[in-house]
């Protein structure tokens, strides 16, 4: 089974880590929108759009991935260099979203059917949650809520 794993390099998801099932999906939606697969904050990272860009793949062998911005405000870039209309992808190319964005690196992987079937993957979000003790609250990590 071919997944395409996205790697956040910075914005608030820095250090996570996405899996995304080929076969589950038709292409991959970024933004800050609840209709988007790879979602950023709302809150601190204004500088990507709510429909931001998005990764679609073929059926061909060898399999090409694509990246469009689809008229952000600020901007797609791939490896430093601005998207203009469709860019293909490469193992490790990293996708900044605006100038100064949240960036995340691109690459596949292939795994056994069996191995696939027993990985559950999901979105995490950072939450601040009160003590109960009057202290300092914390920050953990929850997962999103399905859509």
């Amino acid at each position: 089974m071919e997944r395409v794993l996205l790697n956040h390099l910075s914005g608030s998801r820095q250090g996570q880590c996405e899996i995304y099932p080929i076969a589950r999906f038709q292409a991959l939606y970024f933004g800050r929108g609840s209709e988007c697969d790879v979602r950023f904050s709302s809150d601190s990272e204004l500088m990507v759009s709510r429909s931001h860009a998005v990764i679609e793949w073929d059926n061909g062998k060898p399999r090409q991935f694509t990246l469009s911005d689809l008229v952000s405000s600020n901007g797609t870039f791939v490896n430093g260099n601005r998207v203009d209309g469709m860019v293909v992808l490469a193992e490790n190319d990293r996708i900044q979203l605006g100038s100064g964005g949240p960036t995340v690196q691109f690459a596949l992987d292939v795994v056994a059917s069996e191995q696939a079937n027993r990985e559950v993957t999901q979105s995490i979000r950072k939450v601040t949650v009160p003590a109960d003790d009057g202290s300092e609250a914390e920050t953990v990590q929850r997962p999103l809520p399905e859509l």
